[in-house]
């Protein structure tokens, strides 16, 4: 179950802006940059995603964030949202294209107000030849969509990068810019450099409207991102009213701790049960029998307890993950505290200050490859120990290429059709189970002639089996269990392989 879901909760909405440079190559770099400086939401450019890199996005949902992507047809560039889906769900918003930028955008909605948060990336390619065409049809074009943006719905803040160096007052078209924003009503907030080469580039723009003006709070250029971008982190708070889907939240399940069974212990018990007594006289007894004498065994060795399982941890996240992050985190605050020092007037050695900028550098690719790492072993693991089971191996493929598992949706077609089909199919199915036991009995020309339809079908010839036989079958059994099993394959297989060392 959910818990502190659904009521309403004042916060400070964390939105970030950030030219990746690539998310293809820094994924977990850019999502722990995220996690590290609490944003919630994030404009991201220069994505060089591609519609096909369904692999990519199962990363980032691993790494318990979400993507809305809108990539570029051709080689790099691309715009996207990142967001936390624990905190905010993002509706995507149709929106014109156009030649000379990208452009994405979504509605965030809360209790007092809807957000329209807009991604703009615009390309320098080929400047020197065709900057001054470029930069003329890039005007144009931004004209027409800030003129459609003011009709919309929802109070516009738009983020991204412009490629304006807007803090050099002798660069014509940035001055071109900033009084083509500002003739539309809108103000920009970022005054910091946001690029290593001191040039403002990554802007923030909201409208300064008099009714409903929005209340950007403690903007900050982060220069020391841990990633591989050559831009710097832009972020930034408004206060809104939300679900309170940002608790922290967990699930609270009933399981059974199988890897905590003695099997020795547990192999004991069934000896001395009344497994090993005989005493029934139909095969519905001995069926009822082995449930009841092996379900009290199990219960006993690995009973049923509610555990609760946090919802924001990934599957693959272990003590190592933990501690390569506690270790960033750990060199980021030294490096800050360094900072606060010089930005109040004490004196302190350069030269460890840029010992202090390496080092966190050094330990965010340190976390980056501990975390790559970690989710690489697990899902190793995870298909080696799906040897043999078909269903349980696609799930764990389709999740890596972030598919979903079977259908989830409506079969085509009108309801009896549809019907129909599924009849056609267990038909054919079960036909086909009949069939192959009928061929594959060893008992005489009469009983097999009973088995003639599934209709009449029942299972009457038996014969005694050897222990060794038994054990062989269960060792060759797929490597899967139902939750409708008395006790799940990997106890047998375990007792299987523990008698066959002795």
């Amino acid at each position: 179950r959910d818990v502190n879901r659904g009521a309403k909760q004042n916060v400070s909405l964390a939105i970030g802006c950030f030219n990746a440079r690539s998310l293809c190559n820094k994924t977990c770099g850019v999502l722990e940059l995220l996690k590290d400086n609490n944003i919630s939401i994030c404009c991201v450019t220069e994505t060089w995603l591609t519609s096909n890199d369904k692999a990519k996005f199962a990363e980032i949902h691993d790494l318990g964030y979400d993507v809305i992507s809108a990539p570029r047809k051709g080689r790099g560039g691309g715009v996207a949202f990142l967001y936390n889906p624990n905190i905010l769900n993002p509706v995507r918003n149709d929106v014109k294209k156009y030649s000379s930028f990208e452009v994405i955008e979504c509605i965030i909605k809360s209790a007092n107000a809807s957000i329209r948060l807009c991604v703009i990336y615009r390309s320098t390619r080929n400047k020197e030849k065709y900057e001054e065409t470029k930069v003329s049809k890039f005007m144009t074009d931004f004209e027409d969509y800030l003129d459609n943006l003011v009709t919309k719905s929802g109070s516009p803040i738009i983020c991204g990068d412009f490629n304006f160096h807007v803090e050099d007052p002798y660069d014509a078209s940035a001055q071109k810019f900033i009084d083509l924003y500002r003739s539309k009503g809108f103000a920009q907030h970022v005054s910091g450099p946001t690029h290593i080469s001191g040039s403002t580039l990554d802007l923030v723009l909201t409208l300064e409207s008099v009714v409903d003006p929005i209340a950007l709070q403690q903007i900050v250029c982060e220069p020391n991102t841990g990633t591989a971008s050559d831009h710097f982190l832009v972020s930034f708070n408004i206060p809104v009213t939300l679900n309170c889907s940002n608790s922290r939240t967990y699930e609270e399940k009933e399981v059974r701790e199988m890897g905590k069974i003695d099997i020795n212990s547990f192999r004991e018990d069934l000896f001395f049960s009344k497994l090993n007594q005989g005493n029934y006289e139909s095969v519905d007894q001995a069926v009822q029998l082995y449930s009841d004498v092996v379900g009290a065994v199990l219960e006993k060795h690995a009973p049923l307890i509610s555990k609760k399982f946090t919802t924001q941890k990934s599957d693959f996240w272990n003590d190592k993950c933990q501690a390569a992050v506690r270790e960033r985190r750990r060199a980021k605050r030294a490096l800050v505290k360094a900072k606060t020092k010089i930005s109040i007037g004490e004196n302190i050695d350069m030269e460890e200050l840029e010992n202090l900028k390496i080092n966190h550098g050094e330990k965010s690719i340190d976390a980056e490859i501990v975390i790559n790492r970690a989710r690489t072993d697990f899902y190793n693991k995870q298909l080696a120990s799906l040897k043999g089971d078909s269903k349980g191996t696609y799930k764990v493929i389709n999740k890596l290429l972030d598919k979903e598992y079977g259908s989830n949706k409506a079969p085509n077609g009108d309801e009896e059709e549809v019907a129909n089909r599924l009849k056609t199919f267990f038909d054919v199915k079960v036909r086909t189970i009949y069939s192959n036991i009928k061929n594959n009995m060893t008992c005489s020309p009469e009983s097999k002639e009973a088995v003639g339809t599934a209709a009449d079908c029942t299972l009457d010839c038996f014969r005694e089996i050897s222990v060794q036989e038994l054990e062989d079958l269960i060792r060759n059994l797929p490597n899967k269990s139902s939750p409708l099993d008395t006790i799940p394959l990997c106890v047998d297989t375990t007792a299987c392989r523990n008698k066959q060392k002795e």
